[in-house]
């Protein structure tokens, strides 16, 4: 099971809660008094972006264990990453490689997708293609980021050509079909990036260990990603030549003209290659990541759970029986074992 998968099944959970709430009303009528938190042994929040800091039940008793479940960058809820608030919870699973359950891979699906070769256009036809592709792409549609990546992409076109298929800088369009969010992962999409020489990999928000599917795509698709985002990058790339960093060009005029020197020479272009092409992924501390074992971990949180009487889901302000959970954790069991 990966993290992304777990982030669905909070996702899932939350949205089951909406829906049976009723039928449990009548059987537990005290939860919808927020005094009666105090004789609960366990309280755990399913959080997402929507978290309110200030709908806490304030101050946290000694005996409850709190725990926040929040994928997203700062940028979503910047209030939980002040160290008061996030050190309110007694278990955390966020991007951070320090939460007790790091989030950091969870876009990346398993190693194997970056050693497959599936996806991958041999240089030579690549080189065709710059006839009429630029050596860049660009997709994004939100265009207000925090890290305000639009500005350095615009100044970067003003010295190298960038096709940009997304509504932020667009002078290029995508297949109608193509052009909805949810097509981000459509074959004919990862066909369209993949004649590409690089991508621009730029993040919403710069914070350490951020990383979402836009560096794990290029690595995947065997495009050379041109990243933009979390400082401590290098701590997860495959191998130490995969990607350029766009940290270590002090203008956008100096990333155009080393982008401009590797289009032009196809044995410096295909270094940042050969880690894919020879399925060598060296870094040690991203294989770990990906073979850590996220169950274990949920399996210790439902013994948690069991000790308790009720979950809450605070953003909802739902209450939910545990022994309901336990059954959904049998499930997730059974899925994982088999």
């Amino acid at each position: 099971m990966s993290f992304q998968h777990v982030g669905l099944f909070v996702q899932s959970l939350c949205i089951t809660v909406s829906n049976v709430l009723a039928s449990f009303f009548d059987r537990f009528p005290f939860i919808l008094d927020r005094s009666n938190t105090a004789r609960l042994n366990t309280i755990c929040f399913c959080l997402g972006t929507d978290l309110s800091i200030d709908s806490l039940p304030l101050p946290r008793k000694d005996h409850h264990d709190w725990a926040i479940f929040h994928e997203e960058s700062p940028k979503n809820n910047y209030k939980l990453f002040h160290e008061p608030a996030i050190t309110l919870f007694n278990h955390t699973a966020t991007f951070s490689r320090h939460s007790h359950l790091p989030l950091t891979t969870q876009y990346l699906e398993n190693v194997e997708v970056l050693r497959s070769l599936r996806h991958m256009i041999p240089v030579q036809v690549k080189n065709s293609l710059r006839k009429r592709l630029a050596p860049l792409v660009y997709v994004q549609s939100d265009c207000n980021a925090p890290s305000d990546r639009d500005s350095y992409v615009r100044e970067l076109m003003c010295h190298i050509e960038v096709d940009s298929y997304g509504e932020c800088l667009h002078n290029r369009d995508l297949p109608q079909y193509l052009r909805n969010p949810s097509a981000m992962n459509d074959g004919n999409f990862y066909k369209i990036l993949a004649q590409y020489k690089f991508i621009l990999a730029f993040e919403n928000a710069i914070c350490e260990d951020y990383i979402t599917e836009k560096l794990w795509r290029p690595l995947m698709l065997g495009v050379v990603p041109v990243y933009f985002g979390s400082p401590s990058i290098i701590d997860w790339l495959p191998s130490n030549k995969s990607a350029i960093l766009v940290s270590s060009f002090s203008h956008p005029r100096e990333l155009a003209h080393y982008i401009k020197t590797l289009d032009q020479n196809d044995r410096e272009y295909e270094a940042y290659l050969e880690w894919k092409l020879k399925g060598d992924i060296s870094n040690p501390r991203l294989l770990t990541a990906m073979k850590e074992l996220v169950y274990p971990y949920v399996k210790k949180c439902w013994q948690k759970l069991l000790m308790s009487t009720v979950i809450r889901i605070d953003e909802k302000n739902f209450l939910w029986p545990v022994m309901q959970l336990v059954n959904i954790c049998s499930t997730l069991q059974l899925s994982y074992t088999h």
